[in-house]
């Protein structure tokens, strides 16, 4: 008999303490980076660790994180152990103290640095599923999108402020094992503000980009300043590492457009996304996208 996906969602939805029961002994744990990390996990697994019988012998593996890091703390160093590849105020501490390697590789080898350490426990955030049996990873479908591929035992926290984003970032309910309810507002960072000497630097910025130009612009106060110049362009298109509202602003008023890319015409294509609750609504209506490759893989309209 077929088991159907609503029965599966229903019986797998558990508490946070619930879904820790599936933690054992010496697990590699991969928990989802950037905004979409998971405190409610976070906090469960620490009161896990130490309670009887304790857990001993975990590794905790994340990329950048804004989370509480409790995983990193020193009153859990003797249960887990933190391996870092992105040095924040979650675990710079520990990485200091020397309680938490820090792995140095680029970016793009990320996918392939968790595909090669065979994580036991994979920590996500999704959106809650469609009618269809799915869910999104929404604003992080880097490495996160291919946690269930790898790992023994998948935790998602469903997460109703999650949008869905239309590329390749969904993934089967069937696919996860235990579903965590949570509603909490996703992590925002603004477009933050820039001076005179930003605001010079993105005018020369962007008197070097042509009509019809692909962008990759990162977040700070000059590339905050690069997308407010670029605003009387035409026909640029979006291809990049992370989007930010910047990318929305253009769209909206029509600069973005991506109808000269060579590659996914049309589209702004980005593996993660970083702004305010304004930007993360707005991606979840953009409904026309294109699949695109795992590492680069949130996709919306232009």
């Amino acid at each position: 008999m077929i088991r159907d996906w609503q029965s599966h969602f229903t019986e797998r939805t558990v508490s946070s303490e619930q879904a820790m029961q599936h933690v054992r002994d010496g697990d590699k744990i991969v928990m989802g980076h950037c905004a979409a990390f998971t405190n409610t996990l976070i906090d469960a697994l620490v009161d896990r660790v130490k309670r009887d019988p304790p857990l001993y012998g975990l590794e905790f593996h994340c990329g950048l994180s804004f989370s509480n890091g409790r995983y990193s703390h020193e009153d859990v160093k003797d249960h887990i152990k933190h391996v870092s590849l992105f040095a924040t105020a979650a675990n710079r501490e520990a990485v200091q103290a020397g309680r938490a390697p820090h792995v140095q590789i680029n970016f793009s080898e990320w996918v392939t640095f968790y595909t090669n350490l065979q994580p036991d426990v994979g920590f996500i955030v999704v959106s809650p599923p469609d009618a269809h049996g799915y869910v999104s990873t929404g604003i992080n479908t880097d490495y996160g999108k291919i946690l269930p591929g790898l790992c023994r035992t998948i935790i998602a926290e469903v997460n109703p402020n999650m949008p869905r984003t239309h590329g390749d970032s969904f993934i089967r309910v069937e696919d996860i094992d235990w579903f965590v309810p949570v509603e909490e507002t996703l992590f925002q960072v603004p477009l933050p503000g820039y001076d005179a000497d930003a605001e010079k630097t993105g005018h020369y910025v962007a008197s070097l980009i042509g009509d019809g130009a692909c962008l990759q612009i990162g977040i700070g106060a000059a590339p905050s300043f690069v997308f407010e110049a670029l605003r009387g362009h035409n026909d640029l298109g979006g291809h990049s590492e992370m989007l930010n509202d910047g990318y929305m602003m253009l769209s909206e008023l029509g600069v973005l457009t991506g109808r000269r890319k060579q590659i996914d015409k049309g589209k702004i294509i980005g593996t993660l996304t970083l702004g305010t609750t304004e930007f993360y609504q707005w991606l979840n209506q953009q409904e026309n996208s294109t699949t695109s490759h795992p590492d680069f893989s949130v996709s919306s309209n232009a």
